[in-house]
């Protein structure tokens, strides 16, 4: 299949390895950290574009098995506009993700949200 210069744009190419750039290097002294407390399992958390053809929902929550390697799907925080980037604060009680968007709330503007996580169940 032969692509046009601007078949695969930039956001194209992060959607598709946004995930696993995520996963390797966001969690690595995390992964780390839980060898050390015999910890089996950790929630990973991945930040997505949700306009135009993307059927992206907001940021999804997985479930690390950090024995097999095993990615499963856990929840997801629906309704985040363009969540495209995260970050995850030192004693992991805030989630942070920039939302890489023109407008916010009606205003030219980006925008960053920020959530409590839940220290039972992500």
């Amino acid at each position: 299949m032969k692509y046009k210069k601007n078949d695969f744009n930039r956001r194209d190419f992060l959607t598709t390895i946004g995930g696993a750039a995520l996963l390797s290097l966001a969690n690595f002294g995390d992964v780390r950290a839980a060898e050390n407390k015999n910890v089996k399992e950790m929630l990973v958390y991945i930040g997505t574009y949700t306009s135009g053809k993307s059927k992206s929902e907001g940021i999804y929550i997985y479930k690390l098995n950090l024995l097999i390697g095993e990615l499963k799907p856990y929840k997801t925080i629906k309704n985040v506009v363009e969540p495209s980037f995260l970050a995850i604060d030192k004693q992991h009680r805030y989630l942070y993700a920039v939302n890489e968007t023109e407008k916010f709330e009606g205003k030219n503007s980006g925008a960053i949200s920020a959530f409590v996580i839940n220290q039972t169940d992500g």
